[in-house]
């Protein structure tokens, strides 16, 4: 992915690489409260990992239908 010039790919890597994170946390066995992540959750995760809050107005990737169909599928993200 280039650069837009307003956004530069390690925006997107660490996006990317948190939510990786939180997903694999929320599905791990060893979490007592073993969940897959709705897609609500993701998005609001995505906004405190970029924003450091959770207000809807800030939008991430994560609030396209496409980029988070796409990024579930790149790391097997179990069906809810």
């Amino acid at each position: 992915m280039r650069s837009s010039g307003f956004v530069d790919d390690s925006y997107y890597r660490r996006l990317i690489r948190e939510l990786t994170r939180f997903i694999s946390s929320a599905i791990s066995p060893r979490n007592p409260n073993r969940h897959v992540p709705t897609d609500l959750e993701i998005q609001n995760q995505a906004r405190w990992i970029l924003y450091d809050c959770d207000d809807p107005w800030n939008q991430t990737p994560a609030d396209n239908g496409n980029w988070l169909k796409d990024f579930k599928d790149s790391i097997s993200m179990p069906k809810q």
